[in-house]
């Protein structure tokens, strides 16, 4: 019996020690960013990174660097989740770009989630990537070596959220792995519409030619998010094949035959938060081609009254689906410009 007595005794004082000794999980705060910086290119340059790889790994090194530096004590790691696989040319001339009349504007667009032990402003945040630089490769069109300027980071078009409580661990945060070139997907043709009907391209002989011009946009929906949700698409490939869908036949109604095709260049796996209106922006940045020269304003238009479905997780990870407008207010539209294209492009562009 003293023997039992003493087992049970060992037993409780054991769990009682266990107990004390587990220290309560450590919380963790994530914020959200869509970072642009701008990159003129010049009248000898190629709109395409000499290295894509090499570009996303020095903005990967270099936004941890900067956000450890200013944060030592509490900056647990910047992710980047999207990231444009070229310069994104863009003819606003309200763009505050130091440009010469021979250098075209361009961006560069990535998505990025910082987490901190401890919580931040989107002020904080932004105002540690107020001086950001970068020196961005491109190729030179008549050497086809690589040709570097400094791109600067571009804070009007440039977002940021404020860091919250995350449900996630501080070694599961420093496991997450960034977005590689090899992940970006490409885009299928012809695509299928949400409701099972699909939109076939026109026939080859009817777009044979050799003069097609590229546009660039990025196509922003804006919906509501409830206190009872979590920033995570239920699925984030349904939701980027429904937005390729209504991108691309929005873009075909308005076009009809003088559209191509459509590149989808980035995608973010999770929504934008913006703590302002507590709403979350889904958002595809895409290239088209078309056979003829367009203006920014008519391919806007294409989406003036379009809205997309947009499924998240709740908090029982159940789907939680709102319909979201298209947003003008968070998409930006380019001309359409002329570009020297090989033959071997404009070959595949009139088999489409």
């Amino acid at each position: 019996m003293a023997l039992t007595v003493s087992i049970m005794t060992a037993v409780i004082v054991a769990v009682a020690f266990i107990g004390k000794s587990t220290p309560a999980a450590k919380p963790v705060f994530g914020s959200d960013m869509q970072v642009i910086l701008d990159r003129p290119i010049a009248v000898y340059e190629l709109d395409l990174f000499f290295s894509p790889r090499a570009t996303l790994a020095d903005f990967i090194e270099s936004l941890n660097a900067v956000f450890k530096s200013d944060f030592p004590g509490s900056c647990i790691k910047v992710v980047v989740t999207a990231f444009s696989v070229k310069p994104i040319i863009i003819t606003d001339t309200s763009n505050p770009m130091d440009q010469t009349k021979r250098d075209t504007p361009s961006l560069v667009v990535l998505n990025a989630s910082v987490y901190f032990t401890e919580a931040k402003t989107a002020q904080q945040i932004r105002t540690v990537l107020t001086n950001y630089t970068r020196l961005i490769v491109l190729i030179n069109k008549y050497s086809g070596q690589p040709s570097g300027r400094l791109s600067t980071i571009n804070m009007q078009r440039s977002t940021f959220t404020d860091a919250v409580p995350k449900e996630i661990t501080r070694y599961r945060a420093k496991e997450l792995t960034d977005i590689t070139i090899d992940d970006i997907p490409s885009v299928p043709d012809p695509v299928p519409e949400p409701n099972g009907a699909s939109t076939t391209s026109p026939s080859s002989s009817a777009r044979t030619c050799d003069h097609f011009v590229p546009a660039y946009m990025s196509v922003t929906f804006e919906r509501s998010f409830a206190a009872m949700e979590q920033r995570s698409f239920a699925d984030p490939v349904s939701t980027l094949r429904d937005l390729v869908a209504t991108v691309q036949n929005r873009i075909f109604s308005t076009f009809g035959i003088t559209f191509v095709k459509l590149d989808i260049l980035l995608f973010s796996d999770s929504p934008i938060f913006i703590s302002q209106t507590n709403t979350v922006l889904t958002t595809v940045i895409c290239r088209l081609y078309l056979t003829s020269h367009q203006h920014s304003s008519l391919i806007a238009s294409s989406f003036g009254t379009s809205a997309q479905t947009i499924t998240l997780l709740d908090t029982s990870d159940n789907p939680s689906s709102v319909v979201a407008p298209f947003s003008p207010k968070y998409s930006i539209f380019t001309n359409s410009y002329d570009q020297a294209l090989t033959s071997t492009v404009i070959s595949k562009l009139n088999r489409l």
